[in-house]
C-alpha cells in the first residue's frame, strides 16, 4: 500500500508539471481530470493504510512511537513500517546501511576515493531526507548536532543527510525499547 501511494504520488507530481507546460485547453481540462482522479486514489490508499494500522495493534503502536520523534509525521511512519520491516530488530549501523544511509568507500588498491551514501531502499531515504528537513524546524532539537556538523566545514546536504540518519537511529532505538522519544536521552547521545 505504502509502495502504491507513493507511485500515485509521483503520478500526481508528473501530471502537474504537463499541466504547468501545457497550452491548449483540452488537454490541460484532460490533465485537471487525471488529477481530480489521482487525488481520489491516493486518499483510497490513504483510508486503506490507515485501516491496515487499525486492523494491527501492534503496527498501530508503532506508528504511534515512530509519530512521537520529532519530524516523523504519517507519511514517514508507514513508509518506515512499510519499506524496512528490520527497524527496531536490527543494530543502528545495520538499519542505517539497509536505509543507504551507511557511508560507502569507493577505494581501489592505494586509491582512496571519496565516501558517499548510496545503495540501499531509496523510498526509506527520500521519506528521512524530508523528515530531516522537518526536524531542522524543530527548535531545539538536535541543535548541538547541527552545530557540530556546520563547525566542522560540512555543506548543507550532508547535515540533513546525517541528520537523517540520526533520526533512523532514534526510530530504531524507540522500536526497539518500546519507548516513546524522550529529548533530554536524544541530546545526551
Amino acid at each position: 500500500l505504502v509502495q502504491r501511494r507513493d507511485q500515485l504520488k509521483r503520478m500526481e507530481t508528473q501530471e502537474k508539471n504537463r499541466l504547468s507546460a501545457c497550452t491548449l485547453p483540452l488537454v490541460a481540462r484532460d490533465i485537471r481530470a487525471e488529477l481530480t482522479g489521482l487525488g481520489r486514489r491516493v486518499a483510497r490508499i490513504e483510508a486503506a493504510i490507515a485501516g491496515h494500522l487499525a486492523a494491527h495493534p501492534e503496527l498501530r503502536a508503532a506508528d504511534r512511537l515512530l509519530r512521537s520523534i520529532p519530524g516523523v509525521g504519517a507519511v514517514t511512519a508507514v513508509t518506515l513500517l512499510g519499506h524496512l520491516g528490520e527497524l527496531g530488530r536490527a543494530s543502528r549501523r545495520a538499519v542505517a546501511s539497509l536505509a543507504g544511509l551507511a557511508p560507502r568507500a569507493r577505494d581501489s588498491g592505494r586509491y582512496r576515493g571519496r565516501r558517499f551514501l548510496g545503495d540501499g531502499r531509496r523510498h526509506v531515504r527520500r521519506a528521512l531526507y524530508m523528515a530531516a528537513l522537518s526536524a531542522l524546524r524543530h527548535p531545539g532539537f538536535l541543535a548541538g548536532f547541527v552545530a557540530r556538523l556546520k563547525a566542522a566545514g560540512k555543506p548543507g546536504k550532508v547535515i540533513l543527510m546525517a541528520i537523517a540518519r540520526r533520526l533512523l537511529t532514534i526510530a530504531n532505538a524507540v522500536l526497539r525499547t518500546g519507548m516513546p522519544f524522550d529529548r533530554t536521552r536524544a541530546e545526551t547521545a
